[in-house]
C-alpha cells in the first residue's frame, strides 16, 4: 500500500495487483481506460476537435465522425464535472484515516473526491500517485504485452 499525507488525512491506496481486490483492479482499469480512450478536461475536448479538423482536411470522414463523438463524450464528462482521471485515482483509495472506503460506482468515487476535496486534494497530487501506481504495475503487466510473441502461436506455425 502506498500512503499519502493530504493536510492531515492519510489516505492508503493499493499499489499492488497482487494484493489489490479484483473489482477495484476492473474499476481503476474502466476509468483508466476512459481517460486514456476519452479523456474528460477541456484540453481533450480541444485535441480532439483539433483531430477532427484533420481528419476533414484529409477527406477522412469516417475518422472525423469517430473524433467528433469522442468529443461530444469528453464535453459532457467536462459539463458533468466528471474526470475519468480523477475516478481511477478514487478507485484505488483503500482508506481514509484507517476507515476503509469502497468505490462502488461513480456516484461513490465522486463522494470520496469531494470528501479529499475539502481536506485540499490537488490534481497533482492525483496525477503523481496515479503514475506511480502505473509505474510499479508495468512491469507485472509487461509479461502480458501485445509486443511479445505469443509462444503459443509460435508453436503452432512449426
Amino acid at each position: 500500500m502506498q500512503t499519502l499525507r493530504i493536510n492531515g488525512q492519510s489516505v492508503k491506496l493499493y499499489d499492488s495487483i497482487e494484493t489489490m481486490p479484483i473489482t477495484v483492479f476492473h474499476r481503476f482499469n474502466l476509468y483508466a481506460a476512459i481517460d486514456a480512450g476519452i479523456g474528460g478536461t477541456i484540453e481533450d475536448v480541444d485535441r480532439r476537435l483539433l483531430r477532427a479538423r484533420q481528419f476533414i482536411k484529409h477527406n477522412q470522414q469516417e475518422n472525423a465522425l469517430r473524433e467528433l463523438d469522442n468529443m461530444r463524450q469528453s464535453m459532457a464528462f467536462v459539463i458533468e464535472n466528471s474526470n475519468p482521471e480523477m475516478l481511477s485515482f478514487a478507485a484505488l483509495i483503500h482508506s481514509i484515516n484507517g476507515e476503509e472506503v469502497r468505490i462502488s460506482d461513480e456516484a461513490s468515487a465522486r463522494e470520496v473526491l469531494q470528501r479529499l476535496n475539502k481536506k485540499g486534494l490537488t490534481v497533482g497530487v492525483v496525477r503523481a500517485a496515479i503514475e506511480s501506481v502505473k509505474k510499479k504495475w508495468m512491469g507485472k503487466w509487461s509479461f502480458i504485452s501485445r509486443h511479445k510473441k505469443n509462444p503459443a502461436k509460435s508453436n503452432s506455425n512449426t
